[in-house]
């Protein structure tokens, strides 16, 4: 999308490194997968079993050859690369798509997320841990092996949200926004010592604001049904679409 054609609520952070060319490694292009007599780069999509992820690989899988890694696996029409077994909470599984055999890696992109209910109270700890785990320690498992495993990478793109830039109205969403917020700093922190070393690669924060038809709206109350209200109602929210064109441009 141009920038006056996006939605409201769909930030991005990053891209431009403000540094002269001669300061940074050029990029290495790569040869990517050889698909049907055609080379194709590859993309590794974490978390891009369903929703955002999902309509990332659809309007990727054409032009690119994906990697979709996730803890469930893809329906049918995410298979057109490569669907890893992976749990970005876990180190060694993050490393392992990374040493999975597939073309030389072009762009990394990270979905993986999860939100729940989940107010100030000691009863919801295991949702505080799950949400933190997912979307803090995913974040870092992620750009540590990209820095490690696939140095060549281009771009790095992480989806973020629009509530680590302003307080959520959501009730019980205070461990969500505060995830997401770590994650923000963390992508600065990145793209600092990556050009303080002299390397290229993009990064890129994406802070969408509510998007309809994802794992999030659907088990968010799942730590509390008798709290359960309409996510949705009160305005117009993004779809999974919007934020796969937003990658796309």
């Amino acid at each position: 999308l141009a920038p006056e054609e996006r939605r409201p609520h769909l930030g991005t952070t990053g891209g431009g490194t403000g540094e002269s060319a001669e300061r940074l490694r050029p990029f290495v292009r790569n040869e990517g997968m050889r698909l049907r007599g055609k080379m194709k780069k590859t993309i590794v999509i974490f978390g891009g079993s369903s929703g955002t992820g999902l309509a990332i690989i659809k309007a990727l899988s054409g032009e690119y050859h994906t990697v979709c890694a996730s803890r469930t696996e893809p329906p049918a029409e995410a298979k057109a690369g490569q669907w890893l077994s992976c749990d970005v909470r876990r180190s060694e599984a993050v490393n392992s798509v990374f040493n999975a055999p597939h073309g030389e890696i072009y762009a990394v992109i990270n979905c993986a997320a999860t939100g729940a209910y989940a107010p100030f109270s000691p009863e919801y700890h295991a949702y505080w841990q799950e949400i933190v785990d997912t979307s803090v320690m995913g974040a870092v498992n992620v750009m540590s092996a990209t820095c490690k495993y696939a140095p060549q990478c281009e771009h790095l793109l992480t989806i973020g949200s629009v509530a680590s830039r302003r307080p959520s109205p959501t009730p019980g969403n205070d461990i969500y926004a505060a995830a997401k917020t770590a994650v923000s700093r963390l992508q600065e922190d990145f793209r600092l010592r990556l050009r303080q070393e002299g390397a290229a690669m993009r990064v890129t924060l994406l802070t969408p604001g509510y998007i309809e038809g994802t794992r999030f709206g659907e088990t968010f109350y799942r730590s509390n049904p008798e709290m359960q209200e309409p996510l949705f109602a009160a305005f117009q929210s993004l779809v999974p679409d919007d934020i796969a064109q937003a990658v796309l441009w």
